[in-house]
Order: C-alpha cells, then structure tokens, then sequence
C-alpha cells in the first residue's frame, strides 16, 4: 500500500474551516467528550528567547475524536508561523500536515466564544477590545456568530490604524463601531471585553478590572497579562481552559481572595457550572490547550477528504 500524507496550505485550510459557528461547535463538543473520556494532552511546550520571541509545541490525543495532533510554531515580533500534524488515535499514521496560522486565531477566538456561552450575561451588547490585531478580528467574527444580541464595538489600540481596521470590519458586519482612545471608558461600558495586548520587553499590567461594569465578560487572550493583579478580586467567576494547566495560572490566580478557578472549559461545555449571579464579572483566562486544536484539525481534514481538497505527498 502506497504510504501518503495529506498536505492542506493556508489558503486550503482557511476555506475548510469557513463557519465560524461549525468551529465553535466542533471545539465545544471536543471538551465535552474531554469531561466524559479525558484526552491525553501536555501543557505547552516554550523554548524562550526573550519576552516575545519563543518556539512552542503543545500536543493532544483523544479516544473519542480518534485523532491525534501537534502544534509546532514560532513566536516574533514579526507574528506567528505554525504547522499541525495530524495521526490516526488507534494506529500511529499520520494523515496530514496542515499550515497552522489559520489555526491560532480561529481555534483560539472558538475556545473564547464557546466559553462566553456559558458566561456571558444575558442581553449582551456592545463589545470591546483592547489589542486589535489577528486575535480580535477572530474574535469579533466568533463573537458576532455565537451571540447575536451584540450591537455595538469598541477598539482599542496603541496604533489608531489598527484599531480603525477592527472598527471597518466591525462595521461591515452591520454593527456600530467606533475606535477610541479611552481604555478606562471602554471597560466601564462593554458587556464584554476581549483582550489581547501581545508581550514586550519592558511590558506592565495596565487594565483594571474594578472599572469593568457589573455582570461584565472578559476573555482574557493575552493570558491576562493586561491585566493588574490586584484587581483581579474584582471577578466573582474566572474560568481556564483546563485544569491540567491550573499550575501556569498561579502567579495571577493567587490575586484573588481565594485562589483558584472556579471552572475550566470542558467543565461548561459539558453543562457544568455557568453564569455568575447578576452583576457578577467573570474572566476565561487561557493559554491555549491542544485539545483546540485538535478539534479544528479534525473538522478540516474530514471536510477535505468530503471535497478531494489538498494535495497527496508520497512518503
């Protein structure tokens, strides 16, 4: 039998991945079926460089998906270029190389919708963001789908140009958007908050999280690193996106007058826990867990096989 490996390009797995919503589905049904039949997984693998500058690698394996996946991927200044590799869960082969920058902001915006459907308070309308790169314009698209009651974007950056970028794709979704300058109104105003302020070298937390209004949703993209930690008591729910990498959240959780989550992804996902009492704020904070990816993965290269899309590499 001729051995061959699937090869799916960005421009293929950009196409696959389509439906934001599909997505968002996919990745919540993967951390459902994590809650009833764990997945193998490991937390993230850094090779640091320097503050912004890093090789990562994270892995999982689920029994009931059937599949099993790794992320290699390099961080710069200058963005992030990955690549996943996909194997059969029962026998070992591997099935496809997929380009993995389509990945990081659909999987990553997936995991923050998923959560926010199980946090965010009911009625929710307006939205902002602090950070307005690839993460946000995910996010937006993710948001937009998963909860329709949202009228109205606020952006932030530290480069006007980016922000109003947001604002146009904001506005091309039929929402009324605006570009500002004022971090502290925005988080007195959204319902929800996404940030995702990337790392550098001299970098120090500069949102506080008591501005936030009453019954206020965060997700927390930049692994809350904007963040003050301090203010983090001001949350009555903060969420992660597994429990196996509790550990990494440590220096931020021990800011809360009991440290600790009250609840990781999986466990919403399959019904467990939900909504913070009226008024309560509430964060999903995460790093990123494989089993994200995998969840992606999976949905792309059976949605290849039903479209003969991609190219077959002989071995």
């Amino acid at each position: 039998m001729e051995r061959t490996v699937l090869y799916l390009d960005e421009v293929t797995v950009t196409a696959l991945t389509g439906d934001v919503a599909a997505v968002r589905e996919a990745v919540a049904a993967a951390f459902a079926a994590h809650r009833a039949e764990p997945a193998l997984s490991r937390p993230k693998l850094s090779l640091d460089v320097r503050p912004g500058h890093a090789f990562q690698s994270m892995c999982a394996a689920s029994p009931a998906l059937g599949f099993a996946v790794n992320k290699w991927y390099g961080l710069t200044e200058h963005g992030i270029d990955a690549c996943l590799s996909l194997n059969d869960f029962a026998t070992g082969r591997l099935l496809a190389v997929m380009d993995g920058n389509a990945f990081t902001g659909v999987r990553t915006a997936a995991m923050s919708a998923a959560a926010a459907m199980h946090l965010v308070s009911p009625g929710s309308r307006t939205i902002g963001f602090v950070g307005c790169g690839l993460q946000a314009g995910n996010h937006l698209a993710a948001f937009r789908a998963a909860l329709p009651s949202l009228v109205a974007v606020q952006a932030f950056s530290r480069t006007r140009t980016s922000a109003e970028r947001l604002v146009a794709k904001a506005r091309a979704m039929g929402l009324d958007a605006v570009a500002t300058e004022d971090c502290e109104g925005l988080l007195a105003a959204c319902d929800i908050v996404v940030t995702s302020v990337p790392m550098r070298p001299g970098f120090r937390p500069f949102l506080d999280a008591r501005r936030l209004k009453p019954g206020a949703f965060v997700a927390a993209v930049d692994v809350g690193r904007s963040w003050i930690g301090e203010s983090l008591a001001a949350f009555d729910t903060l969420a992660i996106d597994d429990r196996s990498q509790a550990g990494d959240y440590a220096p931020i959780l021990s800011a809360r007058p009991e440290p600790g989550y009250d609840a990781d992804l999986a466990m919403l996902c399959a019904g467990e826990g939900g909504r913070p009492r009226s008024g309560g704020r509430s964060m999903f904070l995460f790093r990123g867990f494989a089993l994200a990816d995998l969840a992606v993965a999976a949905l792309v290269y059976r949605r290849a096989l039903e479209a003969g899309a991609g190219l077959r590499l002989g071995r």
